[in-house]
């Protein structure tokens, strides 16, 4: 019989016990705390982590719904929502002086971007520098100085984590070079499935007022309707469709039970212009 190989997301590693120290600080940086794969990461993460080994908090670059989804969990979450990357910096070492963390570990462009920062501020001026991770999600095509900005802290961080193949290639095609990279596949929780029940959860994470109705519209070959309106969990669910238009949206209304489009949309970047004014965009802040 043929040993196959050990698989990392199969086997789970077996770390000896922390003998005579603390437990191993972490804090988990997050670009923006609203909804989205990195965020479902973190969370998963959180959940899993050895809290015996491990004690982990978490720092997010906005407010939002993924926020609020840690805090309900009972995790430690800081909010630093200030736009501006060196004042955020600024905020950021102060936080890290205070937690004196062993491993910060960075999710997306901006919190790569200020959490490395912030670690190389706390070795200049002679302060523990915590070790440096960062997870990258993202398939998505920056622009040229973004890239630069990038290739140039790269670096400084200790560890680059690819969740996929592609991620993989991508990070070699930016040229991304003075960090190890380690492919760990970004997997998925099951555990969190097994008893689902429907979630009227999408107005308690968008701060939707009472009464307030939505129409989803979606990316082409994206079947999210049930999504909407399992999280809506009332009629106030318009629609669902490709279109960035009313007309292109009513074939899509019917199975849905309405033929009025009155809200606004998680996945455009900005509204269709026939939809009314007053109605009040979920929008996602760039990552």
């Amino acid at each position: 019989m043929v040993a196959l190989p050990r698989d990392p997301c199969l086997a789970p590693i077996e770390r000896a016990p922390l003998a005579g120290r603390r437990k191993i600080r972490i804090v988990e940086i997050l670009a923006t705390g609203t909804n989205g794969g990195a965020q479902e990461h973190v969370y998963s993460l959180m959940k899993r982590l050895d809290r015996s080994r491990y004690e982990a908090s978490v720092v997010s670059l906005s407010a939002g719904s993924a926020v609020r989804k840690l805090q309900r969990e009972g995790f430690d979450v800081r909010v630093i929502d200030e736009p501006d990357d060196a004042v955020a910096v600024g905020e950021l070492v102060a936080h890290l002086l205070d937690v004196r963390p062993d491993v910060i570990h960075t999710h997306m462009f901006r919190a790569d971007v200020v959490g490395t920062k912030a670690a190389i501020a706390l070795g200049e001026s002679g302060h523990h520098r915590p070790y440096v991770v960062s997870t990258v999600h993202s398939s998505r095509v920056r622009s040229a100085e973004d890239r630069e900005t990038l290739r140039a802290l790269t670096p400084e961080m200790d560890q680059l984590i690819a969740v996929s193949n592609a991620i993989e290639h991508k990070i070699a095609s930016e040229h991304r070079d003075g960090a190890p990279v380690r492919l760990i596949y970004n997997g998925v929780d099951l555990d969190r499935y097994d008893h689902q029940e429907p979630c009227c959860t999408l107005r308690d994470e968008y701060g939707m007022e009472p009464g307030s109705q939505i129409v989803g519209v979606v990316a082409p070959g994206r079947s999210s309707s049930a999504m909407f309106r399992t999280r809506i969990c009332s009629s106030s669910v318009r629609a669902a469709g490709a279109m960035s238009s009313s007309s292109g949206l009513r074939p899509t209304a019917s199975p849905i039970g309405s033929s009025s489009l009155v809200a606004a949309t998680t996945f455009l970047r900005s509204p269709p212009r026939s939809m009314s004014p007053s109605c009040r965009p979920i929008a996602r802040p760039r990552a």
